[in-house]
């Protein structure tokens, strides 16, 4: 997997409730699609977003 260095980064408030949001919301729609996949690779993508998505939200403290 490649890995992408991100600098230091400083947020605004409205940066990060956007984030937060947004992260939010990818969770809730890939959780929906859990199940409902038609092929394993599909499933195995979406399962590798919502680990993605975990990772995020850890990273950013959200």
């Amino acid at each position: 997997m490649k890995t992408n260095a991100i600098p230091a980064l400083t947020l605004t408030n409205t940066e990060y409730n956007v984030l937060a949001v947004a992260l939010d919301h990818m969770y809730e729609h890939l959780s929906d699609l859990k199940g409902d996949l038609y092929y394993s690779e599909e499933e195995n993508t979406n399962l590798k977003r919502i680990d993605a998505v975990k990772s995020l939200k850890e990273m950013f403290n959200l």
